[in-house]
């Protein structure tokens, strides 16, 4: 997976601990859905082209994770594909592939085999809890903007 520099601050606006300060980004394996939301928000494009702007904000590797730095450039590619799919911009069939990235990029970072399958089981229980509370309710929430700074 090819990835731009990566470059961060901490914030101070709990829960959410990192903004970028620079844009970000990253051609995934994600190919086939093309994600444009409101100037300066993310985009994706058809070819996997993962677009986050500076200033955007998110909240850290999740679950009961140590926040390190070979963690956070996967968690936020994570989180943004991962809201993208809450407010309906993505199909929720798109959650497995995401929680496969996240578990890839995060090998490529040096994460440790171990640590890294533990993540993507907790991802993928997540996803499995969500899918049963939201999803079977309505098939697909209704669509809203991704707001970089939520």
């Amino acid at each position: 997976m090819m990835t731009s520099e990566f470059n961060y601050e901490l914030t101070h606006t709990p829960p959410l601990k990192y903004r970028l300060t620079r844009p970000f980004y990253a051609a995934l394996p994600l190919r086939g859905w093309t994600v444009r939301t409101a100037a300066p928000t993310v985009s994706l494009d058809v070819f996997g082209l993962l677009r986050i702007p500076s200033s955007f904000e998110w909240d850290g590797p999740s679950g009961p994770a140590v926040d390190t730095p070979d963690l956070l450039a996967p968690s936020l590619i994570h989180d943004v594909l991962v809201k993208m799919t809450y407010v309906g911009l993505l199909p929720y069939s798109a959650r497995k592939p995401i929680d496969r990235i996240y578990y890839k990029y995060a090998r490529q970072q040096g994460v440790p085999f171990v640590r890294a399958a533990y993540h993507y089981v907790v991802l993928r229980l997540t996803a499995w809890t969500f899918y049963t509370k939201a999803y079977r309710k309505a098939k697909q929430p209704a669509r809203k903007e991704l707001n970089h700074a939520s």
